[in-house]
């Protein structure tokens, strides 16, 4: 079973803004590249920071072979809105242009945001079709109500949440008619 939730300005559904905010978060740590993966063409990307992203973690490995860098270890990435834990936090950029080209949260994944929490394993984000994958027990939660499921699937542009179900772990939620109750 597939739930797909769409997101909306004035919208009080469960997970409102807080998938917009793990945008920011993700691209955040990019340290403000845009989004667009085309440096001609017009960009429609959200703004990427309202403030400066600090990243904490005990160690962080710049594999420039790899083309990636990594924060491992308690890893806290935080911005005026939000903050994100984890355990593990990639960076990985194309060579020769050397643009951000995704990006990977591992272990206990945790965003934090006045809208709400967003838990997972791992999160994932792929800059060229600008979507974000949350697998692992990925779980959303605004208030009294929840989302989860197997695996969600956020679309950046299309400002669109798929959440998919797999086997015996269906999609699930709670939502309120008149919005969450905080």
């Amino acid at each position: 079973m597939n739930l797909t939730l769409r997101s909306q300005t004035r919208s009080n559904g469960a997970g409102r803004g807080v998938f917009l905010l793990l945008c920011f978060l993700v691209v955040g740590v990019l340290h403000g590249t845009s989004l667009g993966a085309d440096p001609g063409r017009k960009s429609r990307a959200v703004p990427v920071l309202k403030a400066p992203l600090t990243v904490k973690a005990d160690r962080l490995e710049f594999r420039r072979r790899e083309h990636r860098t990594v924060y491992s270890g308690h890893v806290l990435a935080s911005e005026k809105e939000y903050r994100l834990y984890c355990r593990r936090l990639e960076v990985h950029w194309d060579p020769r242009s050397k643009r951000i080209t995704h990006l990977v949260a591992k272990g206990d994944v945790r965003l934090e945001t006045e809208e709400g929490v967003v838990t997972s394993q791992e999160a994932r984000l792929n800059l060229s079709s600008r979507t974000i994958l949350l697998t692992g027990s990925p779980r959303l939660v605004s208030g009294d109500e929840f989302v989860e499921g197997d695996r969600i699937l956020y679309s950046i542009d299309q400002r669109r949440s798929t959440v998919m179900g797999k086997g015996k772990r269906r999609v699930r939620s709670r939502l309120h008619p008149g919005g969450s109750e905080k």
